[in-house]
């Protein structure tokens, strides 16, 4: 039951390919620190050298997508 409340939230800096930049930062811990270390684990899965991309929002939304290719997202990540 504890592990059902889990919940860490990591930011994510994005390149226009939808990989990650640089590391992700752990913005909110979750209390658990073997869950926080998989959540930035998991994060890093997007890296350079991955198959793996982060959506992007619509090239037709050009003021949302400027926005999270300047600042980033932060990924709200939860337990199963």
């Amino acid at each position: 039951s504890e592990r059902a409340r889990l919940e860490a939230h990591v930011h994510l800096r994005i390149d226009k390919r939808g990989k990650l930049k640089g590391k992700p930062k752990l913005v909110k811990r979750s209390g658990n620190k073997f869950f926080d270390e998989a959540a930035l684990r998991t994060a890093q899965r997007f890296g350079a050298g991955s198959e793996l991309r982060i959506p992007l929002p619509p090239a037709s939304d050009k003021n949302l997508r400027r926005l999270v290719l300047k600042d980033g997202i932060t990924a709200r990540m939860k337990a199963k």
